[in-house]
């Protein structure tokens, strides 16, 4: 399990707002994504801790701005080993 690493482009076109009263939208989507992900993990057996403490966002703004996030994250892999976060 150890070095997953996570980039995710979620789309958003309509939130209730009802359904993430106190917190942002992105703290909301992350986190329903990271518990669910998160009780299929413990449910294989592995009962370590999952997940980093925060995430980073980004608001995707434009097509240019969305092919420059997807090369990003396409290429990411093998940048991986000189990262700072990965420990």
């Amino acid at each position: 399990m150890s070095g997953v690493h996570y980039h995710i482009i979620i789309m958003l076109n309509w939130i209730n707002s009802k359904s993430c009263p106190i917190m942002s939208i992105s703290s909301c989507v992350i986190r329903s994504f990271k518990s669910e992900i998160t009780k299929q993990i413990h449910q294989s057996g592995y009962r370590n801790r999952v997940w980093q403490r925060n995430f980073y966002e980004r608001i995707i703004r434009d097509e240019n701005e969305y092919d420059h996030i997807r090369y990003y994250i396409k290429t990411n892999p093998q940048n991986w080993v000189n990262d700072e976060n990965n420990v």
